[in-house]
């Protein structure tokens, strides 16, 4: 799916090599944003215990999940390709390489102006979105 070979990935240690710089980067930030957050949490939180430091992580204290803020309106979890086409208006190559999909997510959530949103409608740890941002 993601076009990853064994010769991407020679050198590049395993997840447990880079877990103190990932800790110290997401301890600067307020919040998480990904497209299908329970999924990309779950293998990440995998590797933590692999790597035998549950004790030590802490995830940022937002974690927005588009596809869920999303699925209330569409009556689903949208694909990130569909939510980026109904957002942007362009199509949306799905390549499965992370930095593609961080970018289709940044421009998505930079055209819905969804920082400035979640700020102001967080209720009891979930986000909502106003239903006039959601329909674009």
């Amino acid at each position: 799916i993601t076009g990853l070979t064994d010769e991407n990935l020679l050198g590049k240690g395993r997840f447990a090599d880079h877990i103190d710089e990932v800790m110290n980067i997401l301890a600067t930030c307020d919040g998480l944003l990904a497209h299908n957050l329970p999924f990309d949490s779950f293998l990440v939180w995998l590797e933590i215990i692999r790597a035998g430091r549950e004790k030590d992580w802490r995830w940022p204290m937002r974690l927005i999940c588009t596809s869920q803020l999303f699925e209330p309106e569409w009556g689903y979890r949208p694909k990130l390709i569909q939510l980026y086409k109904h957002i942007t208006g362009k199509e949306y190559k799905q390549t499965h390489r992370a930095l593609d999909d961080a970018l289709a997510l940044a421009e998505i959530a930079s055209e819905v102006k969804l920082i400035e949103i979640v700020s102001a409608f967080k209720i009891e740890d979930r986000v909502y979105i106003p239903k006039d941002v959601r329909v674009h």
